[in-house]
């Protein structure tokens, strides 16, 4: 199971593996690295490369196929995962979920979903959130590596 969290640091939202996941899926990325960078360049992604690719320190999530991803966030949220805009789509899933709409959390619960087989092909997602925050919804939004 990979655990993402939502939360605040430093007085900005962020979508992030739990602390508990942070390097696992770090190494991921990483040990994938040169693969993931061939397949964003083969398939014309903006700037030639991934942007995590310069920063080795970016909190990429990253899950498996027939993984399941929990979301979690002590205020209300709500989640979309699809295709990465910044790269041409491939394959049919353009959500790792098969998402059709965006997914309601309330606080203090786990909105989860297992990643289907067809995530292998799109492999680059953009996960987005809002987040209320008390007096607004707040976007939130970083990306996501499906399929390695």
């Amino acid at each position: 199971m990979a655990r993402v969290v939502i939360e605040q640091r430093g007085g900005v939202w962020q979508i992030i593996p739990h602390q508990s996941e942070m390097s696992g899926m770090r190494s991921r990325r990483e040990n994938n690295r040169g693969e993931l960078i061939r397949e964003w360049a083969r398939r014309k992604g903006a700037h030639g490369k991934p942007h995590w690719a310069d920063d080795p320190d970016h909190p990429s999530i990253v899950a498996a196929n027939d993984e399941v991803v929990t979301f979690e966030c002590a205020q209300p949220f709500v989640i979309w995962v699809g295709a990465d805009p910044d790269l041409q789509p491939q394959g049919v899933a353009t959500s790792p979920f098969l998402w059709t709409a965006p997914q309601l959390g309330a606080p203090n619960t786990l909105v989860s979903a297992r990643v289907v087989p067809a995530a292998s092909e799109q492999i680059f997602y953009k996960t987005c959130a809002a987040v209320f925050d008390g007096t607004k919804f707040v976007p939130v939004d970083p990306d996501m590596i499906c399929g390695f």
